[in-house]
């Protein structure tokens, strides 16, 4: 066996051990890490943007839950570059290659983590430190790891419904002492009624849900 057969080996036991773990987590998490198309990247980063204009910028943290490959947290990190971008994301593949692109091409304020979006991580960036405290680097598992700043909490998600349903629980089982607004992709945000809601000119008619949480509400 030659040397480029050896490579060519490791290469696809690497690519279908990468596939098979996808394949485990997806079965755990309940929906697989599936990258957001164009229009709906493009639907959000445009809201992300309108509500930073209308409610300004001061103290204001973004937020996507279960950010998967990386795409949308890097792009809406890009647009804002005064204001810190956080990914959280279960599925080990997707994530860590989230951190590889991050490092190799930035942006600075893009920053990602392990997390369930619906437990505990939720649970952390609803309830977070002062913006003195969450804008230093936190190690994975500490106790200010993956939680929101003072002020204002813009999340985004692209998830499923039952996702929906378990993150309407959580936020509905606190008292959010800042205002969070939660743009979500496809999927209404249960029991809430959206503030807005844009229907996208594509091939499912995709709809996004705009909701306004917590303190401001």
């Amino acid at each position: 066996m030659t040397v480029t057969h050896v490579i060519l080996a490791i290469a696809a036991g690497g690519t279908l051990l990468g596939a098979a773990l996808i394949l485990i987590q997806t079965f755990r998490l309940g929906a697989p890490p599936m990258p957001s198309n164009g229009k709906i990247r493009h639907a959000v980063s445009h809201l992300v943007a309108t509500e930073l204009v209308n409610a300004g910028r001061r103290n204001t943290r973004i937020v996507e839950l279960g950010s998967g490959w990386g795409g949308l947290t890097r792009r809406l990190a890009a647009e804002q570059p005064d204001v810190p971008v956080l990914g959280v994301e279960r599925s080990v593949i997707p994530l860590l290659w989230s951190v590889l692109m991050q490092r190799v091409r930035g942006p600075v304020n893009a920053r990602f983590q392990y997390g369930d979006v619906v437990e505990s991580s939720l649970v952390g960036l609803l309830d977070g430190p002062t913006l003195h405290e969450s804008t230093r680097p936190a190690e994975q598992g500490s106790e200010t790891a993956g939680r929101t700043i003072g002020g204002r909490t813009i999340l985004v998600c692209y998830l499923s419904s039952e996702h929906m349903k378990r993150i309407g629980h959580r936020i509905g089982e606190r008292r959010l002492g800042r205002e969070v607004v939660l743009i979500s992709a496809a999927f209404a945000l249960y029991p809430y009624e959206p503030d807005r809601v844009e229907t996208l000119d594509d091939l499912y008619r995709t709809r996004v849900y705009v909701y306004r949480l917590g303190a401001a509400r």
